[in-house]
């Protein structure tokens, strides 16, 4: 069931994942971001500007571990999933338990809350739409005018952050 959720989730998140964030979705190529991060590095050291420019990378340490699932849940409702669609992935995502063996008997048995599990087909997706909550923070902020990004060239679009799966990049205007 996994795969099949997986196969058709692929095929949608071009249209709901933001620009920003090119990995695991067709016709993107994690190799565009990194070239735009270096070229927005070179802008912020060759701009001669009065203002100071920062970029910053943030590394996602042990990021699946950590996804809660009913946040999960939340931003694929907000991102416009359908609630029966949303259950079901969250039936694949939480149906997972541990048992431990001790002196070579199976004792107990822990039902987790949280944690997209490392190799699983659905994990890498449902971490992106995680990633884009993230995403929609940022933008908020630069509506709000409280955040500039960085531009590389005179006409050249405002870059604020690269995304990279569990790693990011964000450019800002110092202040």
């Amino acid at each position: 069931m996994a795969k099949t959720l997986a196969n058709r989730l692929r095929m949608v998140l071009g249209d709901v994942i933001s620009e920003d964030q090119s990995a695991f979705v067709a016709g993107r190529l994690i190799s565009d971001n990194a070239a735009f991060g270096f070229e927005c590095l070179h802008a912020i050291q060759t701009l001669k500007r009065k203002k100071g420019f920062l970029a910053l990378k943030l590394d996602m340490f042990k990021a699946y571990d950590r996804v809660e699932w009913g946040f999960l849940s939340q931003i694929m409702l907000k991102l416009g999933f359908l609630s029966r669609w949303v259950n079901r992935i969250m039936s694949c995502v939480s149906s997972v338990s541990f048992s431990f063996l001790v002196n070579g008997e199976v004792c107990g048995m822990v039902k987790p809350s949280r944690r997209l599990r490392q190799g699983d087909l659905l994990s890498p997706y449902l971490f992106l739409l995680c990633v884009e909550g993230l995403s929609s923070l940022v933008h908020r902020t630069v509506s709000c005018g409280e955040l500039t990004g960085v531009r590389c060239g005179q006409t050249g679009p405002f870059i604020l952050y690269l995304f990279f799966v569990d790693d990011s990049l964000l450019f800002a205007c110092a202040k």
